[in-house]
């Protein structure tokens, strides 16, 4: 082969890679270009448009605006779909995940490259379409992966489709291929599906305790809780069902409260319900004591202030501060002096929820 023609059939090489590249940077782009024009569009779970867009929706309507990519609609599937790739080959137009509610991907977003990502926020420091750094503490530590879209072989297989498919690029690995086997049996199970996309299991702890003793208004120790709570996702007023276990030293009693919750933001939660209880509860007052009951509804009600989610021990949880009142009368249906009604009636509960 004579040197001018090995030097032409490098040349084209190149020129071919330069091409592809390009393509590629200029799609990316322009799905990023695409993507800042709905900076400020509120969140909105199931949204598609800049009157409310949830993390999904927004990367699928900006993708199939901007680069007429058809993507998968839900953040399990957009995961299932992509190349997952290490984080160090991260690059404008690739998708990050995160895991901020448990074990699940449960949020994407478009990387922008400088280490800056834009989504729409359902949580954290500010909600809505923003732009956020991967530096910041709340994004850092939900931080999950990076998958990869716009590749030439994937370019290529949505240019031969019409974009009309939403299956995944077959430049998977064989261990990406199993894992996306794996992942996809789960999600095809119905309950799998709801669990990861719409609910969220959270068990915990609590050291309880009061502002009184029985001679004075002082701090005292009321016992303990353990907190099991079901919590939906994605919906207006995220609401819960929760079931307690608590003794309560102050009235030698067993609690087992069962509370229905709304979640005011996303760190303030009010929750009310009823109260069952194993044993009599009593008020000791010195020498001598009174019998109380619990009316059949309403008879448990509070407020929880919570913190952002972080790591705890491997996993991710979070710190509350319940205020909780139980309306309480004598075993004859009479109404308890104030004083009484308050020492019985007013627990606050301070502890660690984890999200499983």
């Amino acid at each position: 082969m004579s040197m001018k023609r090995r030097v032409f059939i490098i040349a084209l090489f190149f020129l071919i890679l330069s091409h592809s590249f390009t393509q590629t940077n200029n799609r990316a782009r322009k799905w990023i270009d695409e993507a800042k024009q709905y900076i400020g569009t509120p969140y909105l779970y199931g949204g598609m448009s800049k009157n409310g867009i949830d993390c999904s929706g927004f990367i699928h309507i900006t993708a199939l605006n901007s680069i007429q990519i058809s993507l998968p609609r839900t953040t399990e599937a957009l995961y299932d779909w992509v190349k997952i790739i290490p984080d160090a080959q991260k690059e404008a137009g690739d998708l990050v995940f995160f895991k901020t509610l448990g074990s699940s991907i449960s949020h994407v977003g478009l990387y922008m490259g400088n280490n800056q990502f834009i989504h729409a926020a359902s949580s954290g420091p500010n909600t809505g379409v923003i732009v956020s750094s991967l530096s910041e503490n709340y994004w850092a530590q939900s931080y999950a992966g990076v998958g990869r879209v716009l590749e030439e072989n994937t370019l290529t297989q949505n240019t031969q489709t019409k974009n009309t498919t939403t299956s995944a690029p077959k430049t998977k690995s064989s261990n990406q291929n199993k894992k996306n086997e794996t992942q996809t049996a789960k999600t095809e199970s119905s309950f799998g599906f709801l669990y990861n996309e719409y609910i969220q299991f959270e068990a915990g702890i609590s050291a309880d305790w009061s502002f009184y003793n029985i001679e004075s208004i002082f701090l005292s120790t009321r016992g303990f809780s353990a907190h099991a709570f079901l919590q939906t996702k994605k919906f207006p007023n995220n609401f819960g069902l929760g079931v307690d276990f608590n003794y309560d030293s102050f009235l030698s009693v067993f609690h087992i409260p069962i509370y229905f919750s709304l979640e005011i933001n996303p760190n303030l939660k009010i929750y009310t319900g009823p109260v069952f209880s194993l044993g009599s509860a009593r008020i000791d007052e010195g020498n001598n004591s009174i019998d109380v009951k619990a009316p059949i509804y309403p008879l448990f009600m509070g407020i929880s202030f919570e913190s952002d989610v972080y790591n705890f021990f491997g996993m991710k949880g979070y710190l509350f501060q319940k205020i909780n009142y139980t309306y309480y009368k004598t075993v004859t249906n009479e109404a308890l002096s104030f004083y009484n009604g308050y020492r019985s009636s007013l627990v606050f509960k301070t502890g660690l929820q984890i999200l499983l």
